[in-house]
């Protein structure tokens, strides 16, 4: 399971996954009948797996950071939907194994290897390579929920060896029906040996048949496995999905989702994403349903004895790895996408009401798909595209090739009417992804998980250029999205995180490698080098890597080669240097540089120094925490500045920790490093270059380019956080604020002012604080003019955020917008467009947290009677935000009272929004202590979710009391190690937040007094 977010949530964050609540089983009492195909018939010589569909894997919470919103698709809830399997294996150990019922010469027990995970190889021998899969399957996902099916597969033998190993889980293998025999043009060599016995290993889901005799290299083979399995009740292999139509009716679809290591409790299979071979799919299915797989379908024929339904044939695809595979079984209606060549059909299947608000995919599905095909020079692989949107909120979305699956509505609808342009770009972003998949991912393939970013990684980059340059959306929407990296560097900047490139990996394990830095930090990488070897040379790269290993797998050296002759013929790269020694210092290490520039008396030259960047610097650190990187100096001057010119003009070698940097201007001259923040890495300088930068920003900000204000806004406040800058020098800067009218800065700007403001509001210095923070939001609340009420709804789309910043530091002027729109609402409940979609929270929150008990009554009861998830989750959060103790109090008794009937996830929201709500630590605080067992019995001892209540609880405490608290606390759990390792890191936190109140908090009183913010002494 993955969490992310460098911080538990509060006002900035959403949550996107919701936690799993109870698990419909299907009991006798309400199954149908259902018939039995008797050539897939049940036998006594099963073996039997221990089948996940019985034991639901457990789920947590994911608070992701803000930027999700942007770039939803690249947090695939697929990595969530995903238990840990380490605690499977005790269940498994108590499953039967069926033995030799005689039904196959030569076949005897089925043995059980109990040898331990730690001692074994997780991965399958390089002996055997699966060629062809012809897979039949049965689900009677509107009876029992039970599968019968077979596999017969094609193998190539190329290492001569006496067994047959491959993944199976979850399911009874039929070992009397199990055939070995020869493959088609195989027939005539030596006879094939005979299956001496079977092995089962659970521990890493591996099975075995041992041979009397040895499959001499070169043979190819024809391995035939019936079995039976259950649809799996979580998102797993083929699973089923149930859920309500619009007129209330109860209705079951099959869907899929295999990816990393789940296509093994579909079929037995080579599980391994290296291993690519064709498939053949057949399924059965009631003829009231449809039946979607990878390929358009070939033939329909009716199943004798079976009346009511049929056998469907797809078409054989072309080599692909098993993750990829795709079934969807479903009585979804479909509407047909206009595609950019005519033999190219794109289906888009959902609930009617749904596809209703899907019609932008009209004009947005057939310009990507075109783009993707331009940029690569590659045509789309498949015959045909199918879109199945799952009713519900249960992920994301899944790049199955030719049959994309999106598992939440959500991320699918958009109203033009209703909807704004971050609204179009969140649904925009899903699709972008899994298209670019279609190539990178599907097409060529990462041979093993740890080259994850080659699939993930370049779909995330290609989604975000390939929007840029089709102006599928707004410039400011495409910058927003780009600021990804200030969210990320604080994940980067700790010493948990974990490297691009993995190596040590557990497939069961996926946060090793289905995590932020697979994701984004080699996305920011990619870009990075586009900008290095210039886009011309990278797409060129990028384009004979796709040529040359399509329908292959591939590893990253593969990439840098190709990227390196690319640069190489464009000599835009020394030619004694190469991508893989730039990016082998970026992907293998954590974390990221701080450049500190430091200029000559005289200004004209500089040394530009690296160092590993940490929030919290520790000495105890091991020497390998001190990494070096190639990073690519980019900067412009004051005297001739050019924000356009990204490409390198020193490099900053990882042999040095040091390098001279020449011709540079005057010292009454700014420079400015890292162009457009082109680079990963952050800038810090002499604090000389640092105030010609405020002089610069005060008198005319606009000279520097918006990406680099952003990015001294986000390195200074981080800098001074981390002790390296004084604050006395980062409020100076940001004072340039008040002039400052692009979103995207004050984003930065409020994310980064967010802690300092949640650990001064309990300080004598909070009145001076907010003060100075309304003398920078006044200007930007008066540019954006709200006059009159009424004009909110038209100018909401571009300036909604001055509003959530300007009520969040309780401007007055807001306050009073805020209460007026809460009383309209309040007069008419029904109309909710009285308040704009996109200020519900600002609004809802702001009139409570200045209202009374008939405020804060109103939205409960709403909260009860909406039935938008969105919209509840909104008033699950404003209901936090009264200062009445009595309220906050009452609000977290009432999540654990089961007459509330409230959403697990909204439980889990309700303590997360009192523990950074204004006043609520104390109180988030006395109720975990107070109520621990009822929380514990809500989301269970060895959960994740009471972890991260603990982690919330502590991260604006600031106190030795606080700390002594934790202690406390750790110590009457001490028998929980999951409880004792989440205290240790809440006190990590705590620790961090008194270090800084003692080093930081006299200097910004001194500071705010001098600015004329008065600051009451403590």
């Amino acid at each position: 399971m993955l969490r992310w977010s460098a911080h538990p949530p509060g006002a900035s964050c959403q949550p996107l996954l919701r936690l799993a609540s109870a698990v419909v089983l299907l009991t006798a009492g309400n199954a149908v009948s259902v018939p039995v195909s008797p050539s897939l018939s049940s036998s006594s010589s099963a073996l039997s797996f221990f089948s996940r569909g019985t034991s639901p894997r457990s789920t947590t919470a994911v608070w992701l950071p803000e930027h999700v919103l942007m770039y939803p698709a690249l947090y695939k809830h697929k990595t969530q939907m995903h238990s840990h399997r380490n605690d499977l294996t005790a269940a498994a150990n108590t499953v039967s194994i069926g033995g030799n019922d005689g039904g196959g010469e030569g076949k005897e027990a089925v043995v059980r290897d109990t040898t331990q995970r730690s001692n074994k190889e997780f991965r399958l021998p390089a002996s055997l390579r699966p060629i062809h899969y012809s897979v039949r399957v049965q689900p009677f996902i509107n009876g029992n929920y039970s599968v019968h099916g077979s596999v017969q597969i094609d193998i190539e033998v190329l290492q001569a060896t006496s067994n047959i190993t491959l993944h199976v889980y979850g399911m009874d293998i039929h070992t009397h029906g199990i055939q070995l025999q020869a493959a088609e043009g195989d027939e005539e060599t030596a006879s094939v040996p005979q299956i001496t016995h079977f092995v089962d290993d659970l521990d890493v889901e591996i099975f075995t048949a041992h041979l009397d005799g040895v499959l001499e290299a070169g043979r190819r083979v024809r391995y035939t496995i019936p079995y039976e399995g259950t649809l799996a009740f979580y998102m797993g292999g083929f699973y089923g999905h149930r859920y309500t139509d619009v007129d209330g009716t109860d209705k079951h679809m099959v869907s899929t989702l295999s990816q990393p290591a789940d296509a093994r409790i579909a079929f037995p299979c080579f599980d391994e994403p290296q291993f690519k071979a064709t498939f053949e799919v057949h399924v059965a299915r009631q003829v009231n349903m449809t039946a979607v797989s990878n390929m358009p379908l070939l033939t329909t024929t009716s199943i004798e004895d079976q009346e009511g339904w049929v056998w469907d044939r797809f078409q054989t695809t072309p080599p692909m790895s098993t993750y990829l595979l795709i079934l969807v079984v479903m009585s979804l209606p479909h509407i047909n996408v206009t595609a950019h060549r005519q033999d190219l059909p794109i289906r888009v299947w959902a609930r009617q009401e749904a596809l209703d608000r899907m019609s932008f995919l009209h004009q947005f599905v057939p310009v990507l798909m075109d783009f993707m095909e331009t940029y690569t020079n590659t045509s789309y692989s498949l015959p045909k595209l199918d879109i199945i949107v799952v009713p519900g909120k249960e992920g994301l979305a899944f790049e199955g090739w030719g049959a994309i699956i999106v598992y939440d509505e959500h991320f699918m609808l958009y109203d033009p009417l209703e909807d704004d342009e971050m609204d179009f770009a969140r649904v925009t972003w899903v699709q972008a992804h899994e298209l670019a998949h279609q190539w990178f991912g599907n097409l060529v393939t990462p041979r093993w998980w740890s080259d994850l970013w080659l699939s993930e990684g370049i779909s995330s980059y290609m989604s975000d250029f390939a929007m840029q340059e089709t102006a599928m959306v707004s410039q400011s929407v495409i910058e927003q999205a780009r600021s990804a990296v200030h969210e990320l560097f604080p994940e980067d900047d700790k010493v948990t995180a974990v490297p691009v490139f993995n190596q040590q990996i557990d497939v069961f394990s996926q946060d090793t490698y289905f995590n932020v830095f697979s994701y984004f930090k080699s996305s920011l990488l990619l870009r990075m080098m586009a900008h290095v070897l210039s886009h011309h040379a990278f797409r060129k790269g990028m384009v004979t890597f796709l040529h040359e290993h399509q329908y292959g797998s591939v590893v990253q050296d593969d990439l840098f080669r190709h990227l390196t002759k690319a640069a190489h013929e464009a000599y835009t790269l020394p030619q004694d240097l190469s991508v893989k020694t730039i990016l082998d210092t970026w992907i293998h290490e954590t974390g990221y540089p701080l450049v500190t520039v430091t200029r000559s008396p005289s200004g004209i030259s500089a040394t530009a120094y690296q160092e590993k960047y940490l929030w919290l610097q520790d000495d105890s650190l091991p020497i390998d925490h001190f990494s070096t990187w190639w990073v690519p100096l980019t900067y412009t001057t004051q005297d001739l500045p050019d924000f356009s010119d990204t490409r390198v003009k020193v490099w900053l070698k990882d042999t040095e920790t040091q390098t001279p940097v020449h011709n540079l201007p005057p010292k009454d001259q700014w420079v400015i490093f890292n162009l457009q923040q082109t680079g990963y890495y952050r800038v810090n300088y002499d604090d000389h270059n640092w105030n010609l930068l405020i002089q610069q920003l005060l008198t005319d900000h606009q000279l520097i380019h918006v990406n680099n204000r952003v990015q001294m806004i986000d390195d200074i406040l981080n800098l001074a956080s981390s002790g390296k800058v004084s604050y006395k020098i980062a409020l100076s800067l940001v004072e340039y604020m008040k002039n400052e009218n692009e979103t995207l800065p004050w984003r930065v700007f409020q994310r980064n002012m967010e802690h300092m403001k949640q650990i001064l509001e309990t300080t004598p210095a909070h009145e001076g604080f907010k003060k100075y923070m309304w003398s920078l939001l006044v200007p930007l609340w008066d540019l954006v003019g709200f006059e009159k009420i009424t004009e909110v709804q038209t100018i909401q789309q571009k300036h909604s955020q001055a509003v959530k910043w300007a009520c969040h530091y309780s401007l007055p002027s807001c306050v009073h917008l805020a209460a007026s729109l809460y009383a309209q609402w309040m007069l008419t409940p029904e109309n909710i467009k009285v308040v704009p979609r996109d200020l519900w929270g600002t609004v809802y929150c702001t009139a409570i947290a200045h209202g009374g008990e008939a405020e804060w009554d109103f939205a409960w009861q709403q909260y009860f009677l909406s039935n938008d998830t969105h919209h509840k989750e909104q008033l699950v959060a404003a209901l936090s935000c009264s200062r009445d103790t009595w309220a906050e109090n009452g609000y977290l008794d009432l999540a654990l009272t089961s007459e509330t009937k409230l959403r697990t996830q909204n439980t889990l929201q309700m303590f997360y929004s009192v523990a950074s709500s204004s006043g609520g630590k104390p109180l988030a605080w006395n109720f975990l202590t107070r109520r621990w067992s009822a929380l514990v019995s809500l989301y269970g001892d060895s959960g994740a979710a009471a972890e991260q209540l603990v982690v919330a609880a502590a991260e604006t405490l600031t106190s030795q009391q606080d700390m002594e608290k934790l202690r406390v606390f750790r110590e009457s759990h001490r028998d929980n190690p999951r409880v004792v390792a989440a205290s240790k890191v809440a006190l990590d936190i705590v620790a961090r937040n008194v270090a800084w109140m003692e080093k930081n908090y006299d200097v910004i009183c001194d500071w705010l007094h001098s600015r004329g913010f008065y600051v009451r002494l403590r």
